[in-house]
C-alpha cells in the first residue's frame, strides 16, 4: 500500500504514457474479443450446417480446411448422385487454425 501514492503520482505525470498503455490494453482485448466471437460464430455455423442430412467436402489428407481446394465442378458431380437433392458450393474464409 505504500507505493499506492507514487504509481498515482507516476499516473498523473506521466499521461501520454498511461493513455497510451490504456489504449493498447484496450485494442488487444477487442481484438482477443473478436476473434473468440468469429471462431464461436463460426463452430456454430459449421455444426448447423451439418444438421439436417448435410454433407460438407473437403480435401483430404489436409491438416486446416482453409487449405482444402475442391473444384467447383465438384458439386455437378456430386448434384448427379441419385441421392442428393441439391448443391452448393461455399467458400468459408474464416477459421481457427
Amino acid at each position: 500500500m505504500k507505493f499506492l501514492p507514487l504509481a498515482l503520482k507516476n499516473l498523473k505525470n506521466n499521461r501520454l504514457r498511461t493513455s497510451l498503455t490504456v489504449l493498447g490494453v484496450s485494442v488487444a482485448v477487442f481484438v482477443f474479443c473478436f476473434f473468440q466471437s468469429m471462431q464461436s460464430t463460426m463452430a456454430s455455423v459449421v455444426t448447423k450446417a451439418g444438421e439436417e442430412n448435410n454433407l460438407i467436402v473437403l480435401q483430404g489428407n489436409m491438416w486446416c480446411s482453409v487449405e482444402s481446394r475442391i473444384p467447383e465442378n465438384y458439386a455437378e458431380k456430386i448434384a448427379e448422385l441419385p441421392e442428393v437433392l441439391d448443391t452448393m458450393p461455399v467458400y468459408i474464409s474464416a477459421t481457427s487454425c
